[in-house]
């Protein structure tokens, strides 16, 4: 399941909201997270309050929106720490600043216990994107 944040959405349709996400040219990251419950009162990451941040990707490379679909290159995050399980996937855009770095869209890889989720060792994980897009507005 992939949710998009009520506030990132308000975001989008406010011009004058100082909290705006250019999808093409902010920084746009990706959170690894295990054991996270959506809250869609989340605004920013440090309004995150359940699971626990595994990993931090760089910025998503070749960011792309056509008709109302968001896409990037697949991203590979390096040396993830072990023994976790990664559940969610937070799609943010980073401000340097946690508390001003908008939470834009959670992909939830667990769905009720589905063997979506993936366990950590300190390989690497690759983030695969849909060729159809990372998620559509």
């Amino acid at each position: 399941m992939s949710a998009l944040y009520p506030y990132y959405k308000q975001t989008a349709l406010d011009i004058g909201n100082t909290d705006r996400v250019d999808m093409n040219t902010d920084t746009i990251k990706v959170a690894l997270y295990d054991s996270y419950t959506y809250d869609a009162t989340d605004k920013y990451l440090t309004d995150i309050g359940t699971g626990t941040l595994i990993a931090t990707s760089g910025a998503l490379a070749s960011p792309t929106v056509v008709n109302g679909t968001f896409d990037a290159a697949d991203k590979t995050v390096v040396a993830v720490p072990g023994g976790h399980t990664i559940t969610d996937l937070i799609i943010f855009k980073d401000t340097g600043v946690a508390g001003t770095s908008t939470v834009i869209a959670n992909i939830d890889l667990d769905q009720a216990g589905a063997a979506l989720s993936l366990a950590t060792n300190g390989s690497d994980v690759l983030l695969t994107f849909h060729a159809s897009g990372i998620f559509d507005i």
